[in-house]
């Protein structure tokens, strides 16, 4: 069944982690008007962007009827030229340095090495 579905790992239980650590990594925690947690979702779109402590774009959610899901929206934090790549923070910024970078590799399996962390 494993090969049929494309799948690459020998196992299912090695499918079953491989599935879920790629939702760990790639999913949203959807907040209120308050950055008040109200739940998860998997927005493909977003989930390209990547991470920098010196993000120049935020994620918003638009909260509508509880029988619609919530919208991402992707707001420029500053001024962003044309090609520039768009980042937006995985971590709370008022978070110190050691915090944020053991954050990044705990959750999202990497060092930062942006402007602010490197810097």
């Amino acid at each position: 069944v494993l090969r049929i579905l494309g799948c690459k790992e020998k196992t299912l239980d090695e499918a079953i982690r491989h599935t879920l650590t790629a939702f760990q990594q790639n999913n949203f925690g959807v907040t209120d008007s308050l950055y008040a947690p109200i739940g998860e979702a998997v927005y493909p779109h977003a989930a390209l962007l990547n991470h920098s402590c010196s993000p120049n774009c935020i994620l918003r959610y638009k909260i509508g009827l509880k029988s619609s899901p919530p919208q991402l929206e992707i707001v420029a934090c500053k001024d962003i030229s044309s090609g520039e790549e768009l980042v937006h923070s995985y971590v709370d910024l008022v978070l110190p340095t050691e915090t944020r970078r053991n954050r990044l590799r705990d959750t999202h399996g990497f060092i930062c090495e942006c402007i602010r962390c490197a810097g």
